[in-house]
């Protein structure tokens, strides 16, 4: 019997290293800015590699086990049995299980909320429902226990380090990910951004895939149009937005009178004083409490020179990276220098956290991310499967820690096909807290 138990133990993890080998390849091919064609051969190549050589390899454990097991030979007498080809593959796949499972447990066992996050609140956003389904909506959308309409908002109070204490409780909206497909009605987006627009964020952020389809170009006015924030609108452009018509989709965020901040950066000008930030109410959206914080009237690009000499305590670096998909990145060559060296914190919109690398480089304090949908689906016990990313899905949404940089990624808002299961969607309100101010108190 124990043998028995054995046999049964060592083929689960195998099969275990197998599965989560495709399927963590799948994912680091599709963080590379590869044509989709491309992309999905690649996927069904892999879909095929699984199914034959786990099927294969089960077939040969079968065929060399089952005389052990009838003659109640030691259980690992059937691996002598197998071909040396399946053996290497055996003992790779034990591998690459043994470190997943180690990685799983680090992850939802031992692993603790880094200490920027200071706290996190959820509450839901009630939409007003429809009396009946949109007709354009498409059928995925009213699958039972789907959630693509059961839209979350997360606020979450993190420090920054260098944060001055001029700019301690600055609001800022994170938004990503709204793949305006047609299969999601234009209707539902635009009473989400009406929603958002009520928080009175003071900056507002996009960090890309807008769009699917250049059918749904007209909606960037009639959606966006309710949103405005003290200090603007910031966008960059996603893997999505690259495979279509991207510069059109820029210019016509660019007429909304937003920010494209590809491979550029800004400096936001000095605050006022700054307000406390209001709290969360479980039934609606609670927006934040007015602020004496003045618009930027004027903003500076990396094209222009900026002298070391004209920085101020209390400015913000703000700056795009579009790779791997649209480059360049940010030429940061004449920018101030970071704020640990006495320069205006850094805030980096990425679309992948894949640019994590770079902004930890370039020792950025903040970095906002999307594309990973957090997994999309998550199954219990296990997290999330498919996300696109070069670190599979460690960084699949939640706040990070990897100084001198703080990683913020976003589940986003909808996705390509519109099927969420144990991972709505979100939008994030941000309260950046001074380390500064922190100290005092503490």
């Amino acid at each position: 019997m124990m043998s028995v138990l054995l046999l049964v133990l060592a083929v689960v993890l195998a099969l275990l290293g197998h599965t989560s080998f495709w399927v963590g390849l799948v994912n680091r091919m599709h963080s590379r800015a590869w044509p989709e064609s491309l992309l999905r051969g690649l996927t069904l190549g892999c879909v095929l590699c699984w199914g034959v050589l786990g099927a294969g390899f089960l077939r040969g454990i079968i065929a060399s086990s089952l005389p052990e097991v009838a003659e109640n030979v030691g259980w690992a007498g059937w691996f002598m049995h197998l071909a040396w080809p399946w053996q290497v593959y055996g003992v790779f796949c034990w591998l690459v299980a043994g470190r997943n499972l180690w990685a799983w447990w680090w992850r939802y066992v031992l692993h603790r909320p880094p200490n920027v996050l200071l706290s996190q609140q959820v509450a839901s956003i009630y939409l007003p429902a429809p009396a009946q389904k949109p007709p354009g909506d498409h059928p995925l959308v009213w699958v039972p226990q789907n959630e693509i309409l059961r839209m979350e908002l997360t606020r979450r109070e993190i420090q920054l380090a260098h944060l001055p204490p001029e700019l301690d409780g600055l609001c800022l909206l994170h938004l990503s990910d709204l793949h305006f497909t047609g299969r999601v009605g234009q209707d539902w987006f635009r009473q989400l951004m009406e929603i958002c627009a009520q928080l009175n964020p003071d900056l507002i952020t996009f960090t890309g895939d807008f769009l699917d389809t250049m059918d749904c170009l007209g909606w960037i006015p009639k959606v966006f149009a309710p949103l405005n924030a003290r200090w603007g609108v910031y966008f960059i452009l996603g893997n999505h937005d690259w495979r279509l018509d991207w510069p059109r989709i820029r210019a016509e965020m660019a007429q909304m009178g937003f920010v494209w901040l590809g491979g550029r950066w800004t400096l936001l000008p000095e605050p006022g004083p700054h307000r406390k930030p209001a709290g969360l109410s479980s039934k609606s959206a609670t927006p934040c409490s007015g602020s004496s914080i003045s618009p930027p009237d004027t903003y500076r690009t990396g094209s222009k020179k900026n002298s070391v000499g004209d920085n101020r305590d209390g400015r913000i670096l703000l700056a795009g990276n579009e790779l791997p998909w649209i480059g360049p990145a940010p030429d940061l060559s004449t920018a101030p220098p970071p704020a640990s060296e006495g320069g205006p914190v850094r805030i980096l919109l990425a679309h992948s956290p894949d640019q994590l690398r770079w902004a930890r480089k370039h020792q950025f304090d903040f970095m906002l991310a999307g594309h990973t949908h957090g997994g999309q689906i998550q199954i219990p016990l296990v997290g999330p499967i498919l996300t696109p990313s070069r670190s599979g899905v460690r960084y699949s949404g939640g706040v990070f820690h990897e100084p001198p940089t703080v990683l913020h990624v976003t589940r986003g808002i909808s996705a390509e096909w519109p099927l969420r299961w144990n991972c709505p969607p979100e939008v994030v309100l941000l309260v950046l807290r001074s380390g500064f101010c922190l100290s005092k108190t503490s």
